[in-house]
């Protein structure tokens, strides 16, 4: 990979590797406390808190299968930048995305937090076990499992916030991984020429109208 062109944030691997546990154990503990007669409350946009909740922990199933699926397999995505530009094309379907994630919300079955649970001990196991030069098969291409993780850092902790926007609560958040985080969501817009409404967005100087995205 000596020939890959350098970037300007290196995620540490240790640090990735804890603030993914960090991060999926604060979502655990945001959906600990959904109250039984919440899950079809409106959670965000047409997801149910049900729904939600199954899309966020599609953060620990895609670690988990995407391990499986490239054992073996050459690398064609260098850094966790590359993934986040290339998803971003591919969730430009929002209807996809919205039944994957009601999909997801059913399959955590008549108790969601057992469901989920079992998903996390699952991913950090996997995790745990896992080099981190492990190739990972993603639906956009093939990448190191630390070049992963931080994208799915970024997931955890943007949709539990989420899910406490729609319990009217406040979110716990572990620093290292808000950090990663907002670091994820800050290199792809300073790779973009949307870097200029991120930074105003950041220092108070205003959305341009309908707001903007940099996933």
């Amino acid at each position: 990979m000596s020939d890959t062109p350098r970037r300007p944030v290196v995620f540490d691997a240790a640090l990735v590797r804890a603030a993914y546990r960090d991060a999926g154990a604060a979502l655990l503990d945001m959906v600990a406390a959904v109250p039984q007669d919440a899950w079809d409350r409106a959670g965000l946009g047409e997801w149910t808190v049900r729904d939600l909740v199954g899309h966020a922990g599609r953060s620990f199933v895609t670690v988990s299968e995407y391990l499986r699926a490239g054992d073996g397999q050459p690398l064609s995505l260098r850094h966790s930048f590359d993934y986040g530009q290339a998803a971003a094309l591919i969730a430009a379907d929002p209807g996809a995305v919205t039944e994957r994630g009601r999909a997801a919300g059913r399959a955590l079955g008549p108790d969601p937090v057992g469901g989920l649970t079992r998903l996390f001990d699952n991913a950090v196991a996997d995790v745990a076990a896992a080099p981190d030069e492990a190739p990972c098969a993603t639906l956009v291409g093939v990448m190191r499992l630390v070049d992963y993780l931080p994208s799915r850092i970024f997931e955890l902790i943007v949709h539990t916030d989420d899910l406490a926007q729609a319990l009217g609560t406040t979110a716990p958040a572990p620093v290292t991984a808000r950090v990663v985080a907002l670091t994820f969501a800050a290199g792809l817009a300073g790779e973009s020429e949307r870097y200029a409404v991120a930074l105003r967005a950041l220092t108070g100087r205003g959305l341009p109208p309908g707001g903007f995205s940099v996933v």
